[in-house]
């Protein structure tokens, strides 16, 4: 009579995929409603970095972010006002279905503006 002894090894790993590595249709590219100040226009998704603005006249914003994970967007937003003064926050882009995020942010401190945090659910127009 033989013995066999079976031994298994469990490896874990955190990786940082860009989405479009992961074979996912998910793009911000389009229009966007949730901001009740700002119309949104996301222009460059390359599935790893992603930049989109809003401009409602009195001031510009512009989001600039990357890809940390398949669900997040880590972003920076920066904000122009008419006198061209800028002051930017952090935040994120939580991906909850192909037509609804969660948009977060930092609280505005600067050129003026201080605001709290701000939580926005954007769907695609």
């Amino acid at each position: 009579m033989k013995r066999f002894v079976l031994s298994l090894i469990t490896i874990t790993a955190t990786v940082t995929i860009p989405s479009a590595m992961l074979g996912q249709s998910f793009s911000m590219i389009g229009s966007w409603q949730g901001s009740g100040d700002c119309p949104i226009e996301f222009y460059r998704d390359n599935g790893s970095y992603v930049e989109g603005s809003c401009d409602n006249g009195a001031f510009n914003h512009i989001i600039r972010g990357t890809y940390a994970g398949s669900n997040r967007i880590n972003i920076t937003t920066e904000r122009i006002d008419p006198q061209r003064c800028s002051t930017t926050v952090r935040g994120y882009i939580q991906i909850l279905s192909n037509n609804r995020v969660k948009y977060w942010q930092n609280g505005w401190n600067g050129c003026g503006v201080r605001t709290p945090p701000a939580t926005q659910y954007w769907t695609r127009s």
